[in-house]
């Protein structure tokens, strides 16, 4: 590729770098390294660094695919960048998620690495900062919710409850610490967090609390200029260029669809229709419902994991498995049985974070589509492609929802065509964690696009995808504070078939030089096939 490229990568890493640098693509960034996300002093600066590397972008040249491939990539990444700096997108959500003060500090700070001597230095520098950054970030959401984009009441609520938590134990943000370093982190906490924390709260209830949204006005469709908002967040999510009233549509069409699906897989374990599950319960009614023990989920996990590595090591992919380790103590009660967290550093190993606490809820029959999706073939197999392959720093550094998520649904679909589901349950499992993703597309879009209230919202999911009621309300609250990311899974699946079509052991393989081409936009993935031959 040329000089002209490799420069606008460069510059467009340093920007996602400076404007989102607890993004877990970028952890292991220099560049990223002791930052927190900017406060509105540093936004003229950004702002005009961003409006030179669109000029240069708009210069490359696309006779090749590869120079085509990575044109694509630069050009959703200057959008997603437009967004973050906008006055329009600041400031507006405040709980939990990564567009969230909170979500950035309690999600991203967990993540960062502290186990060397200038990790731990870089990672200091990151907590003084953190008083600022919560300041201005009090100052933004006062001046959207004066703009008429205030955020919901139960946001409002949850944010305070988060942010007293972290002011009185600083293990909500920095509870995996080396000892040496978590004893001068509790200082730091001791002298300035703990009151910046507690000044955060105060500020939520005295100026955002009374004008807040209810539970009849969730969706950015209620706010000034939430349509646009919402817009550009589904072409970030999905890289699509649908509208919310199209993927609305799409999700109807893909619910009907897999309940059929489902019906008649029922029928093969004994059940009658979906319809006979609806009991105090909804799943009680198929076999080993829980496990009997950490140990026993334990064991079920690395079974699954090494039934998984045997089978695409033996269509010719030598692939390590992850590591295990526990979820950090904070996310324990909110987070879901295992998630992945890969590691974009050149040498880097990806690890699958185990809440050993769900052997309790958690049901077998759902575990293994689960860790398909996360661990093998899904996003660990798709990162240890990239690993596999030399890469720029901005092409091993990308990061698009779509095709990371959307890789993950594939591969559950995946397992079953190389066999690795050990029984119809498990087979029903995966339909059943398929319908909750079609389901999403309804009630995103209906919250955000159509106006659905929280309570709507909640009953089409109990309805339609067998929530509980407490599950419901939880994927609501989500939705309301990280709109439209909910779409990349299904919507990403579905760009993943039209690009290589339905999960095979032919898909599988044809997938190898799209997968180690990095993380590209789901419109790009056929770009990234023809660019390897």
């Amino acid at each position: 590729m040329t000089v002209e490229i490799h420069n606008v990568g460069a510059r467009i890493l340093r920007l996602r770098c400076a404007t989102d640098p607890l993004n877990d693509a970028l952890l292991s960034q220099p560049y990223a390294q002791g930052r927190m996300p900017p406060t509105t002093s540093a936004l003229p600066g950004l702002r005009a660094e961003l409006h030179e590397v669109t000029g240069l972008h708009a210069r490359l040249p696309l006779g090749k695919p590869k120079e085509a491939l990575r044109a694509r990539a630069f050009d959703a990444q200057l959008i997603e960048l437009r967004l973050l700096t906008a006055d329009v997108f600041r400031g507006r959500f405040v709980a939990g998620y990564d567009y969230s003060p909170l979500g950035n500090i309690l999600g991203g700070l967990a993540n960062v690495p502290s186990s060397t001597g200038f990790d731990s230095i870089r990672y200091q520098e990151q907590l003084q900062a953190i008083p600022d950054f919560l300041d201005d970030a009090l100052w933004q959401h006062r001046l959207q919710a004066d703009a008429g984009a205030p955020p919901t009441q139960g946001a409002v609520r949850y944010a305070i409850s988060q942010a007293e938590a972290a002011a009185k134990n600083p293990e909500t943000y920095a509870a995996t610490l080396p000892e040496t370093l978590g004893n001068r982190v509790r200082e730091t906490h001791n002298e300035i967090l703990a009151g910046a924390f507690h000044r955060f709260a105060r500020g939520l209830n005295t100026h955002l609390a009374s004008s807040a949204r209810g539970p009849a006005e969730q969706g950015l469709c209620y706010t000034e200029a939430g349509i646009e908002v919402y817009r550009a967040l589904i072409h970030v999510h999905t890289g699509s260029t649908l509208s919310a009233a199209e993927i609305h549509d799409v999700g109807r069409e893909s619910v009907q669809r897999l309940w059929l699906e489902i019906n008649n897989a029922l029928r093969l374990t004994g059940i009658d229709s979906i319809t006979k599950l609806r009991v105090t319960e909804p799943w009680t009614t198929l076999a080993d419902q829980h496990y009997k023990s950490e140990t026993d989920y334990l064991k079920h996990l690395q079974s699954i994991l090494a039934a998984s590595i045997r089978a695409v090591r033996g269509v010719g992919f030598d692939v390590e498995p992850p590591r295990m380790e526990p979820i950090p103590l904070h996310q324990v009660a909110t987070a879901p049985a295992a998630y992945y967290l890969p590691d974009l550093s050149p040498a880097g190993t990806g690890r699958l974070r185990v809440n050993f606490d769900a052997w309790r809820s958690a049901y077998p029959w759902q575990t293994e589509a689960l860790l398909h999706h996360e661990a093998i073939p899904g996003h660990h197999f798709q990162f240890a492609q990239i690993d596999s392959t030399q890469l720029e720093d901005y092409e091993r550094a990308a990061w698009f929802s779509s095709t990371i998520e959307g890789w993950g649904l594939y591969a559950e679909h995946l397992a079953e065509a190389l066999g690795l589901y050990s029984s119809r349950d498990s087979l029903v499992g995966r339909l059943f964690l398929e319908l909750f993703r079609a389901a999403r597309l309804v009630v995103d879009t209906g919250l955000h696009a159509f106006g659905w209230t929280s309570e709507s919202a909640a009953a089409y999911l109990q309805e339609h995808s067998l929530l509980s009621p407490a599950q419901a309300d939880a994927e609501i609250e989500r939705y309301t504070e990280y709109p439209a990311q909910a779409l990349s899974y299904q919507m990403g699946k579905l760009s993943w078939i039209n690009s290589i079509g339905s999960p095979s052991l032919d898909t599988l393989l044809a997938s190898r030089p799209i997968l180690r081409a990095g993380i590209i936009p789901p419109g790009a993935l056929m770009l990234a096939a023809a660019a390897e031959q």
